[in-house]
């Protein structure tokens, strides 16, 4: 292992032909096993330290607009419409949903809990419950339990497919709570707070001058409403 120069190992590296980021998490993993080994007396210093890492040159995050969130918000069940609303105006991983249960909604306090074994950063932390997020979950407030239904995966399918929308990013719902709720709010500590993440450079990284603020209103204005001929409607 001592024989192991920087100059191979980013070589190595560069052969894999991977992205950037893939590239890196290798790049990762490596010093995490050679500091192991310095740790233990088995090399004298961790060679990842003069190993470059790729330069990641990654385009905006991809989100839904405002007419998209609506739509699906008008087409999913009853079952999956909560799971929508908690990731567009909440900002929960997908992950974090499929653990959350109906208690965690704070109603009267109005905030989710997203408990420590359920976030990816095995940390709690709290999300403001918006108000037009308050209106999509108040049909549900007496349900306990889960909040996913078992084969939830394939019902958002179907939900997507009849609000027309054909192409998915990835995170889409992650990314469109972080974009609309930076251009609306102005406020990168606070949403750093709520996405879990540990810097608000983060934030500013991804997030800044996405949308704007015009279409930040729009969204934070989707909200349901009764009506005499179906069961949900939107209105923004």
């Amino acid at each position: 292992m001592s024989d192991i120069t920087p100059t191979e190992i980013d070589q190595w590296l560069r052969d894999l032909g991977l992205a950037p980021l893939t590239r890196n998490t290798f790049h990762l993993r490596l010093s995490v096993f050679f500091e192991f080994a310095r740790q233990r007396g088995w090399i004298q210093s961790n060679p990842m330290g003069d190993v470059p890492k790729a330069k990641v040159t990654g385009k905006p995050p991809g989100i839904l607009t405002p007419e998209q969130a609506a739509r699906l918000l008008e087409n999913a069940s009853q079952e999956t419409l909560p799971i929508f609303a908690l990731g567009l105006f909440a900002g929960l991983r997908s992950a974090e949903i499929d653990r959350l249960q109906w208690h965690h909604i704070r109603w009267d306090e109005r905030f989710i809990e997203v408990p420590a074994l359920s976030s990816k950063t095995a940390a709690r932390r709290l999300v403001t419950m918006q108000p037009n997020l308050a209106l999509w979950l108040a049909p549900y407030r007496a349900k306990n339990g889960p909040i996913c239904p078992p084969d939830h995966y394939r019902r958002m399918i179907d939900d997507k497919q009849r609000a027309g929308i054909t192409e998915w990013p990835s995170n889409a719902m992650r990314h469109s709570y972080a974009s609309y709720h930076l251009a609306a709010f102005k406020d990168a500590p606070a949403l750093s707070l709520e996405l879990g993440h540990t810097t608000p450079q983060i934030v500013f990284q991804h997030y800044r001058e996405i949308v704007t603020p015009a279409e930040a209103q729009k969204f934070w204005k989707i909200a349901p409403v009764i009506d005499a001929e179906r069961k949900l409607a939107v209105v923004a």
